[in-house]
């Protein structure tokens, strides 16, 4: 039980030993009131004074801001402990790591180094360089992967050197399987005499990067064969799809031809693909294999994909007749040539006559050809010695006055009577010869079975040329 002295005057509790209320100050001497509560005896008050009321530690505000700033303080200290850690356990990996994952990579190129070798010699036609175009896509990507994970590390200052190597001779490989596959993709755009050289340095540079990079990894064993295919392989490969791929694609069109001159497949065209920088010969050959017409002698186109036209004639500008004629392509490059033959078939040309070979005439057999035979009564000289004054012994000198052109009578001197006083045979003026008056002088007369034509027309073909 718990005995409560309170102020008359202002009600507040106050000690019940106190003469004055501690609040207002009244004297309370007889007046103050004790009230008497029941309670247990381990209950607390249920008040206190004022001034002797005191709140919690923990529950104060700056007790609270000392309590989070402390945990604060302990969990950066603990965060801050931890990554200190995980950095010194991953620095003092990181020799190891590095090692291990170029290790790894230089292991995976080495074998992937062996399929592409493989396939660069096995690679002879088209699907082959597709094959080697597919392995040479899925190397560029591990390599880039490879490039990649190498960013992730955090490598050691020991293992700098070795490192920025494999980066340089990655990249370097990245270049050289960029240049293969564009190689090989096109080997018949290629002039090997020019991109030999090329290929050969190409090749050289990425082998010397990875040597680099082997004599600073020590990790790295270098008892194996360069990871590079060697550049005469390349070029061994190059030129023998080159070869392969040569003359393909050969078609004539339009096959057969008519050049009647019509208008409608009067020509024709042989299309084919060659290798860069080749020399093309194209020869038109008859059934036997005579030589009809060339239609390109070395020549040397600028694209690789060529066409040669041909109008059906042969190197005189005759039309062929109807039937089935060869064609021969020859390309020469990289000191090898390659062949490829076909046929071309002509139909719609009027046959010609074999007996006048399409002229319509033939000679004529009785003049050889000449139209004329020479004058039997002449011999073809078309004129004779003059029966008057001799031959041309005497120059065609008047008999009379022996050329003088006067002569001598008892009387005196007269001029030639006969003559005329020119001294000249009257008879054939002097020339000492007389034309034939057959021939007419010219020594020759007139075929009578070509009309002097030396032609006359085919009987076979009626003189038209066809048949």
């Amino acid at each position: 039980m718990i005995v409560i002295a309170t102020c008359p005057d202002c009600g507040k509790n106050t000690p019940l030993d106190a003469d004055y209320c501690p609040e207002c100050g009244s004297f309370l001497g007889a007046g103050k009131t004790t009230i008497i509560s029941p309670q247990t005896e381990t209950s607390p008050p249920s008040s206190l004074p004022e001034e002797e009321q005191k709140v919690p530690f923990y529950k104060s505000k700056w007790g609270i801001g000392l309590i989070v700033a402390v945990s604060a303080l302990l969990l950066f200290c603990c965060l801050s402990s931890a990554i200190a850690g995980i950095l010194y356990f991953r620095n003092s990996s990181t020799s190891e790591d590095y090692q291990a994952q170029a290790t790894e990579i230089y292991d995976e190129l080495k074998d992937d180094a062996a399929e592409l070798d493989s396939a660069i010699k096995d690679a002879n036609s088209k699907q082959d360089l597709v094959s080697l175009s597919n392995k040479i896509d899925k190397e560029q990507r591990r390599v880039r992967q490879m490039l990649k994970s190498l960013e992730n590390l955090n490598v050691s200052d020991k293992d700098q050197d070795s490192y920025g190597k494999l980066k340089e001779a990655l990249q370097a490989y990245l270049d050289y399987l960029r240049k293969l596959k564009q190689y090989s993709q096109s080997p018949l755009n290629l002039d090997l005499s020019e991109k030999a050289s090329d290929i050969s340095s190409l090749v050289q540079d990425t082998m010397e990067a990875f040597d680099e990079f082997a004599d600073a990894s020590p990790f790295v064993d270098k008892s194996t064969e360069e990871l590079v295919t060697r550049s005469k392989e390349i070029i061994s490969m190059l030129e023998r799809t080159r070869k392969n791929l040569a003359l393909s694609k050969v078609k004539a069109t339009p096959n057969p031809f008519s050049p009647n001159n019509d208008g409608k497949d009067d020509s024709t065209a042989i299309y084919f693909n060659i290798p860069k920088s080749s020399a093309v010969t194209v020869k038109i050959l008859d059934s036997g294999g005579t030589e009809l017409i060339t239609l390109a002698d070395k020549e040397k186109p600028s694209l690789i994909k060529h066409q040669i036209g041909w109008s059906g004639d042969d190197s005189l500008g005759n039309i062929l007749a109807n039937g089935v004629y060869n064609y021969r392509i020859v390309a020469e490059f990289d000191s090898t040539s390659k062949t490829k033959e076909g046929t071309l078939t002509i139909e719609g040309v009027a046959v010609s006559c074999s007996d006048c070979a399409g002229t319509g005439q033939i000679n004529c057999s009785n003049c050889g050809d000449d139209g004329s035979y020479a004058c039997s009564q002449c011999s073809g000289a078309g004129s004779f010695d003059c029966g008057e004054c001799g031959s041309w012994s005497k120059a065609g000198n008047c008999e009379t006055c022996d050329g003088k052109g006067w002569y001598y009578t008892e009387l005196g001197k007269f001029t030639c009577d006969v003559c005329k006083g020119t001294g000249d045979c009257p008879w054939c003026g002097g020339a000492g010869r007389t034309n034939c008056q057959k021939c007419g002088g010219d020594g020759a007369l007139s075929c009578s079975t070509c009309g002097g034509d030396g032609k006359i027309n085919c009987s076979t073909c009626g003189g038209d040329g066809e048949i």
